[in-house]
């Protein structure tokens, strides 16, 4: 999150699960912020997509998206993939 940050969609496995776009705006830089979780998820294989929608808070001097880190629960090493 960021002074120059814009807005993000979330997808999970195809499918939009985000009602509006995420605003990563903030006045000040932040680091390790969550924006996301999801509960939903059955054990197995899920491909996750965070798409910059384009668009940024008024606030905001751009559309910038960043991603710090992503938090898998429950996966081994193994069973996670970066494509």
């Amino acid at each position: 999150m960021g002074p120059n940050r814009g807005k993000v969609n979330i997808y999970i496995d195809g499918q939009l699960v985000t009602d509006s776009p995420i605003d990563l705006y903030s006045s000040k830089y932040k680091y390790r912020s969550t924006i996301f979780e999801s509960d939903i998820l059955a054990l197995g294989e899920h491909t996750i997509r965070v798409v910059n929608a384009g668009e940024k808070n008024a606030q905001s001097s751009g559309t910038y998206v960043s991603i710090d880190a992503f938090l898998v629960v429950g996966a081994s090493d193994d069973e996670f993939k970066i494509e």
